[in-house]
């Protein structure tokens, strides 16, 4: 028995070698033409950010899953409701267009729109139909224009999809894998509809099921050596990429770090770095013009000397220097802004001394009324606060708290008449207090006179001085003229004093245990008590012990945190020479992560991280010199872990993330139990924190069919559907004679499909049209009442949304009416669907029919596992199960066996915990077995050396069957949670 490798080259990334330049001047990611780039590399979130110059953030909706992807992450979708919402995306009209993307289908079956713009289709991509090939739409000329790929996909794996529409030819085309793959002449240019946003994964209701990453729309048709490089992420093969902070980045920490992902030739880096772009643009090594400030750094970061400006924007490149030739790829240009001295604060409140009318108040002067996004004001006068005519004039601003105040800037009056009316205010004393009871005078100041225009932006900016307010008044002792006052618009800001910006977010969940806390400091911050723990008022009160710093930040770890636990946490800033001297912090919380990681399976890859390079099997590693890896022998039982071909960890069948563990095992030879080890260089502590359980994520091949004991049963089934006029299912039965019941709990059904099917049914025959009623459980479309009248007709469908496996279903047949009926208790019962008359149908069947379990994988060639709990009957039902393959050869699956795993710690000592239940291995469902460290006693659990996997009886081995099993998301955590 062998494991075969596969190798894969681009030649694009040969030539670029070969060359020592681009293939291609095309820089994918600064092209102008990028007018929309959702790069789904969030991870975490609801927000799927538009990395190009538009801004269109989408909005993550439904339960779609960040997870690894073709390029970084990407999003998972369901097929069940998933999907990204970009109604910002109206604003892209192009005359010529291009639109890729990354695609991984789950299944090929059925419809499934994966990109669209507008409710016409301004352009879009979808998989539809029964051939598997792709379409892409345009709506012109009044009618839609579709063209469709040649390829027909296949499921579980990345396609890389194109569609592009050339203005000046009227061609539509499609591209897969970069390779043209249709086309089609269009009658005219493409047509915008109001309300064209975008979604990413859906149209309408007709989701993608798989996944999708790296989304890019440009203004222009790509050609097909352009869209080569956008398939390898737009980055030529050389350059640094992935800058932090992000290109464009605003309110940068004025102490930041520099850092980069480097290119593909490992060699050194000179940092360019400095606040004229033209000069980071121009230098070189041979000429760094004050601004190359690291030369040959092999790390990929820079802290820059000193702390930066506030407000400052900076610019930066980083050039790769190739290792073997010194060939230089210079970088691109980023930039960032550094953070504000002051931060805008917006008033709570807004009172004056009188208005000219309602519509005129001074609430006017703080909602944003008549600015734009450039800050120019409008002319309008029901924008501005007026006066009232005659007494005294002023206007008065209230905070939600005392600030120390920064800036005002003030917007004066912009009528078009002011060059006439001369409304603007004119000297002006600014009052502030702290009570509103007691104030102090900062000045008077001239406020120059607006010009009564469209392009009118705020030119008055007064230095508050960082004077502590609550309330701001300004007084008008005169105006430019005009017996009444008006202001358009203000503005003010604040410098912060204490604590803020907490990283981690205020209200965080899963957070790891050796984060790092991170703060911005206050302003005149020059040190900081840092207050940590689980109780809110004991952190608020102060009464916790404090931790004194002189850098805003912290390890999480050097409080030794427990994992699953609320921590709440604050920081006052200290500085005795100034006033105040200790300025309190808010109360911040987040939770730590309810898990650590033994193994996830994610790191591992086909060159010389193998899955099975660390997980020690029969076969052992075998020789890898140019990976270190020399005669490590295999353990001597009959696992073999990994897929025969690359990819060789599981990329399809996961319990999350990206890849599991493929176990098979052979225990019909010696010596007849098979195991899997991992050792880990460095012994493990699983003790801290509070865990006290080992958890492990395993899944098998479903079982045939297996009564594991009276009334539970675990079986599979396979086949198009149990639908229409025919049915391809899976059938285990008895004899029903006259009138009865069956009752079964639905303990879990496998997702092959939303429509995949388990549950209960009497038939009046084993033909693939008999007539029939079925009561069953899917995966997504809640409990269903199915039946088929008449041989061979039209099958009716009623269902509940909203339920999922486990949950029990009845089918009771009296005379001819058949009645459907669900529970959440198996005590509590209602009829199925949200009418209780479609709840029941009229089926003439004969006197004796079958009655039993069904379960179909709605997936030619897919295979669904179901299992059942608390099946019973009630009438004459006789004889013992039988099983049928309805319309469709079934397949075979594992055979029920014990799972086990044993612990061995580094003095040698080893525990072995077997599964209570024999059927874990082959319900063709993610199972979840918790173990409980009580069941681990005589191995240190603070000095953990190996863990190992297997299914047998390693203590009594007997010959057993053989079968293939998953492994995923081995972690320890807490009980109860």
């Amino acid at each position: 028995m062998s494991r075969n490798v596969f190798s894969w080259i681009l030649c694009v990334g040969i030539l670029a070698v070969a060359t020592g330049k681009l293939a291609y001047s095309f820089s994918p990611n600064t092209d102008s033409s990028l007018v929309g780039w959702w790069k789904l590399d969030e991870t975490s979130g609801t927000i799927a950010h538009d990395s190009s110059k538009s801004g269109n953030d989408g909005t993550v909706m439904g339960n779609a899953k960040w997870v690894a992807g073709k390029l970084g992450g990407a999003l998972s979708c369901d097929g069940d409701g998933d999907y990204v919402d970009v109604p910002g995306a109206a604003s892209i009209k192009p005359r010529s267009v291009t639109l890729a993307t990354w695609v991984w289908f789950n299944t090929t079956s059925g419809r499934q729109d994966f990109l669209s713009k507008s409710d016409d289709y301004a352009f879009s991509m979808n998989e539809w139909g029964s051939d598997n090939k792709v379409r892409a739409i345009v709506t012109s000329g009044g009618a839609w224009s579709v063209v469709s790929g040649a390829t027909a996909l296949q499921p579980n794996q990345w396609y890389h999809l194109a569609l592009t529409f050339d203005d000046a030819s009227k061609m539509l085309r499609i591209y897969l894998d970069g390779v043209q793959d249709g086309e089609l002449s269009v009658p005219g240019g493409l047509e915008h509809r109001i309300g064209g946003g975008l979604t990413i994964g859906t149209y309408q209701t007709r989701y993608l099921n798989g996944m999708i990453d790296d989304v890019r729309i440009y203004e222009r048709a790509l050609s097909a050596a352009e869209l080569a490089l956008v398939m390898t992420g737009g980055l030529e093969p050389g350059l640094a990429h992935s800058p932090v902070p992000e290109d464009g980045a605003t309110d940068v920490p004025k102490d930041t770090e520099l850092a980069w992902k480097p290119g593909q030739y490992p060699g050194t880096h000179d940092v360019y770095f400095g606040t004229s772009l033209n000069d980071v643009n121009a230098a070189s090594a041979a000429n760094p013009m004050g601004v190359l400030v690291s030369k040959g750094q092999t790390t990929t970061t820079y802290k820059p000397t000193g702390v930066l400006t506030y407000g400052q924007t900076y610019y930066w490149r980083v050039d790769e220097v190739n290792a073997n030739d010194g060939f230089v790829h210079k970088g691109a240009i980023w930039s960032f802004e550094v953070e504000p001295y002051g931060y805008q604060v917006k008033p709570a409140k807004a009172t004056a001394s009188g208005s000219f009318k309602p519509y005129t108040g001074p609430d006017k002067t703080i909602d944003g009324s008549g600015l734009k996004p450039d800050d120019t004001h409008s002319v309008n006068l029901t924008d501005m606060w007026v006066s009232q005519r005659g007494g005294a004039m002023w206007i008065q601003y209230e905070f939600d708290k005392v600030y120390k105040l920064h800036q005002l800037w003030v917007w004066n009056s912009n009528q078009t008449i002011e060059s006439i009316a001369n409304y603007g205010v004119k000297d002006v004393e600014i009052l502030y207090s702290e009570d509103g009871q007691a104030w102090n005078s900062l000045g008077t100041f001239e406020f120059a006179q607006a010009p009564g225009e469209e392009t009118y932006v705020a030119d008055i900016r007064v230095d508050l001085g960082g004077v502590f307010a609550k309330y701001v008044k300004l007084d008008v002792k005169a105006t430019w003229g005009a017996v009444q006052a008006s202001i358009a618009e203000v503005r003010f800001f604040y410098i912060p004093i204490a604590a803020f910006r907490p990283e981690p977010a205020d209200g965080a969940i899963d957070v790891a245990t050796d984060a790092m806390l991170n703060w911005r400091p206050g302003r005149q911050a020059a040190g900081h008590k840092l207050y940590l723990g689980t109780d809110k008022d004991a952190v608020s009160a102060g009464t916790v012990q404090a931790v004194t710093l002189q850098d805003h930040k912290a390890a999480l770890s050097s409080f030794n945190p427990m994992y699953a636990t609320t921590y709440y946490w604050r920081v006052d800033e200290v500085n005795d020479q100034a006033t105040p001297a200790l300025v309190p912090g808010d109360v911040w919380s987040f939770k730590t992560i309810g898990y650590a990681v033994v193994d996830d399976f994610e790191s591992y890859d086909d060159l010389c991280n193998r899955i099975y390079f660390a997980w020690i099997d029969s076969l052992g590693p075998g020789e890898k010199p140019e990976c270190g890896i020399t005669g490590i022998p295999g353990n001597g039982t009959s696992g073999i872990v990994g897929n025969n071909n690359a990819p060789f960890a599981e990329r399809v069948i996961v319990n999350s993330g990206r890849q599991s563990m493929p176990f098979a095992f052979g225990n019909n030879n010696p010596p007849y139990y098979s195991e899997a080890t991992r050792r880990f260089q460095t012994a493990q502590d699983w003790t801290k924190g509070g865990l006290d359980t080992l958890t492990i994520y395993l899944r098998g091949e479903p079982a045939a069919f297996v009564e594991l004991s009276p009334g539970t049963i675990i079986m599979n089934g396979t086949g198009a559907d149990i639908w229409d006029t025919s049915d391809q299912f899976r059938f285990v039965y008895k004899q029903l004679t006259g009138n009865g019941s069956i009752t079964a709990r639905v303990v879990s059904v496998g997702n092959t499909n939303v429509w995949a099917k388990a549950g209960v049914m009497i038939r009046e025959t084993l033909d693939a049209g008999s007539r029939h009623a079925m009561v069953v459980v899917t995966p997504n479309n809640g409990v269903a009442f199915q039946r088929r009248l008449e041989p061979s007709g039209t099958s009716y469908n009623t269902n509940q949304t909203g339920l999922a496996a486990p949950y029990w279903v009845r089918l009771t047949r009296n005379a001819n009416t058949f009645t459907a009926e669900c529970s959440a208790d198996g005590v509590n019962w209602t009829p199925v669907g949200p009418d209780p008359a479609q709840s029941s149908a009229t089926i003439t069947m004969a006197n004796q029919v079958y009655i039993g379990l069904a379960v179909t994988s709605h997936a030619s060639g897919a295979v669904c596992g179901a299992k059942f709990s608390n099946v019973s009957t009630t009438g004459n039902v006789t004889g013992t199960w039988q099983v049928a393959e309805i319309g469709a050869a079934q397949v075979s699956g594992n055979e029920p066996g014990i799972f086990y795993v044993a612990i061995q710690d580094s003095a040698g000592s080893s525990k072995l915990v077997a599964n209570p239940d024999t059927g874990v291995i082959a319900t063709g469902v993610w199972e979840r077995w918790d173990i409980p460290y009580s069941s681990l006693t005589g191995v240190n659990l603070k000095a953990v050396k190996a863990i190992t996997i297997g299914v047998g009886n390693r203590t009594s081995p007997t010959p057993g069957a053989s079968g293939k099993i998953y492994i995923d998301d081995i972690t320890l955590t807490r009980s109860g949670q």
